[in-house]
C-alpha cells in the first residue's frame, strides 16, 4: 500500500504542476545566461533538417537529422534521431521537471526545465508518417532541438558558476546534464564541463583563420570568392563551406579529401 499510495501522491502531483502551467499567464522567465551574440547565433543558424526513410529487417522508420551547434566552443556535431527517441527523452525530461518543481523549486536548473517542457512538441501517431506528419515534425523538432542547444550551452555557464563559487553541483543536475548530453550526442572532448572550458579558452586566446585563397574541394569556389558564406573545418581539420560540407556529410558521413569518418566540426 505506502508504494501504491506514493505513486498516486506522485502522479496528482504531476498533473497539478501541468494544470498550474497551463492557467499562469506568465511562468518566470528563465536565466538569460548566454550572451546575445550567442543567442542570436542560435537563431539563425542553418541546421539542415531533413527526414529520411529507413528499412531495417521489417521495420521502416522515419529518421530525421540535424545539426547541432555549440555557441560556446562554435562546435557543430550531426544529431540523427527517431521520433520516437525524441519523445522517450522527452518523457525523461518531463519527470525530471516534475521532480524539479517539487524538490528545488527556486533554482534555476528548474527554469531551464519549465522553459523547454512549455514548447510545442509533434503528437504521437500510430498509422504511419504520412507526408504532413514528417514536414510537421521536422518544423518542431527543429525548434526542439534549438532549444536543446540553448540549454546545453546554459547548463555549462550553470555549472561554472556553481564551481567559482565552491559549490556542489546537485545529483539532479548531474543526472539532467548526462541525459542532455547523450541524447544530443555530444562530442567526447565536449563532455566534461572543465575540458569544455579549455576549449573555450583556446578559441578565444587562438582564434582560427582561414586562407581566403583556399578552395572548398566540393564547389571549387575560394574562400575569398563567397565572403560571408560560413566556413567549417572538419574534426580532420579540412576546412570547407558550411553548407556543401554538411549536406555531403548527411549522405557519406566522411571528409571528402582524406575519407576520414567524420560528423563534428568547427564553425570558423
Amino acid at each position: 500500500m505506502p508504494a501504491i499510495a506514493h505513486a498516486v501522491q506522485r502522479c496528482i502531483a504531476h498533473q497539478y504542476i501541468h494544470l498550474h502551467h497551463a492557467v499562469c499567464r506568465k511562468d518566470p522567465a528563465a536565466p538569460g545566461a548566454l550572451s546575445p551574440d550567442q543567442t542570436n547565433f542560435l537563431d539563425n543558424v542553418h541546421v539542415y533538417p531533413c527526414a529520411t526513410q529507413v528499412v531495417e529487417g521489417a521495420l521502416m522508420f522515419t529518421l530525421y537529422t540535424m545539426t547541432a551547434y555549440c555557441p560556446i566552443t562554435r562546435r557543430w556535431w550531426l544529431v540523427k534521431k527517431r521520433y520516437s527517441e525524441y519523445h522517450a527523452f522527452r518523457q525523461q525530461l518531463d519527470n525530471l521537471w516534475v521532480h524539479c518543481e517539487l524538490k528545488m523549486k527556486n533554482d534555476s536548473l528548474t527554469a531551464m526545465l519549465r522553459t523547454i517542457m512549455k514548447l510545442p512538441f509533434p503528437r504521437k501517431v500510430y498509422n504511419g508518417d504520412s507526408v504532413f506528419i514528417v514536414k510537421e515534425r521536422i518544423r518542431l523538432l527543429e525548434h526542439f532541438l534549438r532549444k536543446l542547444m540553448a540549454l546545453h550551452a546554459e547548463c555549462f555557464y550553470y555549472a561554472y558558476q556553481k564551481l567559482k563559487l565552491d559549490e556542489p553541483l546537485s545529483p539532479t543536475f548531474h543526472a539532467f546534464h548526462t541525459l542532455l548530453q547523450t541524447f544530443l550526442g555530444v562530442p567526447e572532448d565536449m563532455l566534461d564541463l572543465r575540458a569544455m572550458q579549455r576549449l573555450l579558452n583556446l578559441a578565444m586566446d587562438k582564434p582560427a583563420a582561414v586562407d581566403a585563397s583556399e578552395t572548398c574541394s566540393i564547389c571549387l569556389s575560394s574562400f575569398d570568392e563567397t565572403e560571408g558564406e560560413a566556413v567549417v573545418q572538419l574534426s580532420c581539420s579540412h576546412l570547407y563551406h558550411r553548407d556543401c560540407v554538411v549536406s555531403w556529410l548527411i549522405a557519406k558521413k566522411s571528409c571528402p579529401l582524406c575519407r576520414e569518418d567524420v560528423d563534428s566540426g568547427s564553425v570558423l
